[in-house]
């Protein structure tokens, strides 16, 4: 019977070893420690052939399960470190003269397996850690240094390592999730990550211990394109670092529920922040580079017209038409929108996100108070149809401005040569913008046709330009957002309330990029300091900043109501700005003009 009981036991586990391989071909989560269970089917399969064979040896006595269990034990460890001997099953076979013949010839094979499989596992633990031997040692070693680790290889990654390491030399990068089919599969970016000497372990983000090298700072970066896997690392790395006073985490993601988690304050020591890419590129690009549109604005000074033609309502251009919507409030310019999606519910879609942005109610364009824009939505329209043509043709001699956001570099690029086109044909050549991730794309910059004229066409929003050090560690858009949020708070608490809630974030960078545009075309003396500044002045910019303000807030989604509640985004001041109290108006002069402490 002990026999049976054991053939049968080492089957099973042998088909659990099978069934184990099959799961983790095709689970596609990382599993955090893969071989302990090959270990443990492995070992017991061995006690399951080793144990009848012990059992059949010993005389009835008291002792006969006890010795038994341990001989069972200690053999089977010996498989593992190829010190098996296969002589004790054949010297067990006059045991087994009473059994049918297949069953001694099965007996035989499953423990033949077992004897193969245990080395194997052995070897390859041996060499798992023999090849990591070096990445722990240097890992070890560095806890003297900054400190920057990566969830996973990717181009977003390598390219922000990259930049990390050419600034500073002697930090530590480090790399996580780096597996053997990674390798493969990323050959070319991992040889970038031997190139700049990052050490790279197999293991999770969230499992690595990192409390060693908190002098320096460690800075926690999750970055994929696996939502749920962001989420489920930064809360454990969150819970597992929380009490860590220099490190940061930088949270990778756009969804709602990484808002939700991200918003929910703890008491923790180590910092956080959230970045949606989509925001920071539109962001950055008008921080940047911004005052570019209103230097192509057409007309006369004081009566300027900025027409900026938008391609594409995914999450680049509804991200910039919501932007441009508030970025270009600026007294002596008017703005006039047209965005083109094939979706022929895109107005319908973006007006449920912000409605009040589309409500022609709420833009004045003929008063200096008020909201001063016109944004005209075409849905059902394809970029490689007549009509669209057509449409742009209808815009063609007026358009100053263009942004391709179609989500595909490929498209971005093909339609920005067709707007290119298309504005020729009627005598425009107004500047293009298009969204391109993969490359630094300097050829369409310069490309020309043969005739040698230039399509002119500006690619915005590469890796190599969106993820840096100076664009994301060490930003300089959130320097002075912070710098606007504190001029705002009163305590501590209320500072760290920026970093906290990615609405703070948003706001600040929205002040200080519309703030940078009007110091650069020194609308009412921005670029002078408050004591240089007549009251005429002041009261200008405060009119101003209501006025940028208001179209901010609407595009976030809030609608006026007597009475404020965030929960259901609305807002008691978006009215007139003649309504306000005298306190509300003074209120923007705070953050709309350059003071001397700005500078400390």
């Amino acid at each position: 019977m002990a026999w049976r009981i054991g053939l049968i036991i080492a089957i099973i586990l042998l088909g659990g070893i099978i069934g184990y391989s099959i799961f983790l071909l095709t689970y596609k989560k990382k599993i955090k420690y893969p071989v302990v269970p090959y270990l443990l089917m492995t070992f017991f399969g061995g006690v399951a052939v080793f144990f009848p064979i012990y059992w059949s040896s010993f005389d009835e006595d008291a002792v006969k399960l006890l010795e038994t269990i341990i001989l069972s034990l200690h053999n089977s460890i010996r498989l593992f470190v190829l010190d098996g001997d296969f002589e004790i099953i054949f010297s067990a076979d006059g045991a087994l003269t009473a059994i049918d013949g297949w069953f001694r010839n099965l007996y035989h094979v499953i423990t033949a397996v077992f004897y193969i499989i245990a080395p194997i596992l052995t070897a390859g633990f041996v060499l798992s850690l023999l090849k990591n031997a070096r990445a722990i040692i240097k890992f070890r070693h560095s806890t003297n240094k900054e400190v920057y680790v990566f969830s996973e290889l990717n181009k977003k990654t390598i390219n922000l390592a990259k930049s990390i390491r050419a600034k500073n030399k002697k930090s530590v990068i480090v790399f996580c999730d780096i597996t053997d089919k990674i390798k493969e599969d990323n050959n070319e970016i991992f040889e970038d990550l031997l190139d700049i000497k990052a050490i790279a372990f197999e293991r999770d983000i969230s499992s690595l211990n990192f409390k060693r090298h908190t002098k320096k700072g460690v800075f926690f970066f999750i970055i994929s394109e696996d939502d749920e896997k962001n989420l489920v690392q930064y809360s454990s790395l969150l819970e597992k670092n929380s009490d860590m006073e220099n490190g940061k985490i930088f949270l990778f993601s756009r969804s709602a529920q990484s808002e939700l988690m991200f918003n929910n304050v703890t008491e923790h020591k180590i910092s956080c922040r959230k970045y949606n890419a989509d925001f920071l590129i539109i962001y950055n690009y008008l921080f940047e580079k911004g005052v570019d549109i209103f230097s192509s604005a057409k007309g006369e000074d004081g009566n300027k017209k900025i027409s900026v033609t938008v391609i594409g309502l995914g999450l680049n251009g509804k991200t910039l038409v919501k932007a441009l919507a508030w970025y270009c409030q600026m007294d002596g310019y008017e703005l006039e929108i047209n965005a083109f999606d094939s979706d022929p519910n895109a107005e319908s879609k973006f007006a449920a996100e912000a409605p009040e942005l589309l409500n022609p109610a709420f833009a004045h364009p003929s008063d200096p108070k008020e909201n001063q824009y016109i944004i005209n939505i075409h849905g059902g329209v394809d970029v490689e149809t007549k009509e669209f043509l057509d449409e742009i043709n209808k815009i063609g001699k007026e358009a100053s401005f263009a942004f391709c956001c179609l989500g595909d570099d490929e498209r971005n690029i093909d339609t920005a040569m067709k707007l290119r086109m298309i504005f020729a044909r009627n005598d425009n050549n107004p500047h293009i913008v298009a969204i391109v991730y993969n490359g630094k794309k300097d050829y369409v910059v310069n490309a020309t046709n043969f005739k040698g004229q230039k399509y002119d066409i500006e690619c915005i929003g590469s890796y190599e330009e969106s993820y840096t050090y100076e664009f994301i560690v060490d930003s300089k858009l959130e320097t002075e957002a912070l710098k606007a949020h504190a001029r705002y708070c009163k305590q501590n608490s209320e500072l760290q309330a920026f970093f906290a809630y990615s609405y703070n974030f948003r706001s600040n960078c929205a002040t200080v990029i519309h703030k940078e545009a009007r110091k650069a075309l020194n609308i009412h003396g921005s670029a002078s300091k408050s004591n240089e500044l007549t009251q005429e002045q002041i009261d200008a910019i405060e009119v101003l900043e209501h006025r940028r303000w208001s179209a901010w807030i609407r595009s976030e989604g809030y609608s006026y109501n007597p009475t404020r509640n965030d929960l259901a985004k609305y807002h008691h001041d978006i009215r007139l700005f003649d309504e306000l109290d005298a306190d509300t108006r003074r209120k923007d002069s705070v953050v709309g003009i350059e003071d001397e402490e700005d500078k400390q």
